[in-house]
């Protein structure tokens, strides 16, 4: 709306033409299958993927990259914290697409931190594995920093899995995420676009320009550790956060409400049209 209010502006201004955008901006979600919301076997699942069946697993499911995704270095270190508070029944979890020096990056930091025994790496999953990391999990979080989410599937999968998710307050992830209900959203913060940005423009190559940005995006890491340390603590309340997310996403992100939503678009734009005349 922001663009195409500045937009009619300038046309207004520069050649005295009323432009104004007739158009609707209907908001209408990604949705995931039906088969989301089905209870897997948690103990099954784990012993697919050789983990421990009393830790409580945390779940970063995504791509594993600082300049597309998201740094998950502070996620890193919080955990470090948390192993240091509640010993060795953790266990996290980043999986999703990566490249060498992405997966690297993170194996040194959690090397440095001492914490790779509790750490896994999942580069590239099938959709296999996919599914047995949302039945096995706990928690999902999603502390990422890359403006480019305007969505977040992943959020989704995981509510429809039943899991109460962790996620940076910015964005769709606001309108997935029903804050103290469905999980927990990370106060955020943005600060100005960086001197490299305004200055050189679209000189800059897209994925420098993009990393640029999301160092200048900063999700609160405190409560990133203070909301995990919460979740980690009190299975009552993972458990009534995960079914209000599968409710959540029952309602509002299955591709059967979802399609409905789009028929209704299509036939209120039909009613609109006017009468073709006949030849």
């Amino acid at each position: 709306e922001n663009l195409e209010s500045n937009a009619a502006a300038r046309i207004k201004a520069h050649y005295g033409v009323d432009a104004s955008f007739p158009g609707q901006t209907p908001v209408i979600p990604l949705a995931v299958t039906e088969g989301w919301l089905k209870p897997r076997d948690r103990r099954a699942c784990r012993e697919a993927l050789h983990l421990p069946p009393e830790d409580v697993v945390l779940l970063y499911m995504g791509r594993l990259s600082i300049d597309k995704k998201g740094d998950l270095t502070p996620l890193l270190y919080a955990f470090r914290r948390l192993v240091d508070l509640h010993g060795g029944r953790l266990t996290l979890i980043l999986a999703g697409g990566a490249n060498q020096s992405n997966q690297k990056m993170l194996n040194v930091t959690a090397q440095s931190l001492g914490i790779t025994s509790q750490v896994r790496v999942l580069p590239n999953i099938t959709d296999a594995v996919k599914d047995h990391l949302y039945g096995a999990a706990d928690v999902f979080v999603s502390p990422i920093d890359s403006l480019q989410e305007t969505f977040g599937i992943s959020i989704v999968e995981a509510m429809a899995s039943g899991l109460p998710v962790v996620a940076s307050g910015f964005d769709g992830y606001r309108e997935l995420v029903v804050d103290g209900q469905t999980g927990f959203l990370l106060p955020t913060l943005w600060g100005p676009a960086p001197s490299e940005i305004t200055q050189l423009g679209a000189v800059v190559e897209p994925s420098v320009s993009q990393l640029l940005i999301s160092q200048n995006v900063a999700p609160n890491v405190v409560q990133l550790e203070s909301r995990l340390n919460q979740l980690i603590g009190d299975p009552a309340l993972r458990r009534s956060m995960g079914q209000a997310g599968r409710n959540r996403a029952r309602e509002r992100f299955i591709w059967p409400v979802v399609i409905r939503q789009y028929l209704s678009l299509w036939q209120d734009l039909q009613g609109r049209l006017p009468e073709i005349p006949p030849r």
